[in-house]
């Protein structure tokens, strides 16, 4: 259970890195396919979970390659500095979303 659980020698990292992946692509593809049906305040939040599921399905390929040595990058000028900035540029979008339904909702927050 130990070689199982070591992050650097388990086949399970890079499987479950796999599985990350491949949900983000599906759910930005399920918002894509959503927001072609909605219009209104609907559509825009709609648009807004798109792109936030894309930037976190960019943010996970990135992580797969980790400090991208292999690409040129070092530790010091990593990679990982891009996942954390697409992970805070989620996170931004993430509050944009109950705002845009707050203003659907709420006649004093829509001016």
């Amino acid at each position: 259970m130990a070689e199982l659980l070591n992050y650097d020698t388990s086949w399970l990292n890079p499987a479950l890195k796999f599985v990350i992946i491949g949900l983000y692509v599906f759910i930005a593809y399920a918002y894509y396919r959503a927001r072609l049906y909605y219009a209104g305040d609907i559509e825009k939040v709609l648009r807004t979970l798109f792109w936030m599921s894309t930037v976190a399905a960019v943010a996970a390929v990135l992580r797969y390659f980790g400090h991208g040595t292999e690409f040129g990058f070092t530790s010091a000028y990593s990679l990982k500095w891009f996942q954390s900035l697409g992970y805070v540029f989620q996170a931004i979008l993430f509050i944009l979303v109950p705002l845009q339904m707050a203003k659907g909702i709420l006649p004093e927050i829509r001016d």
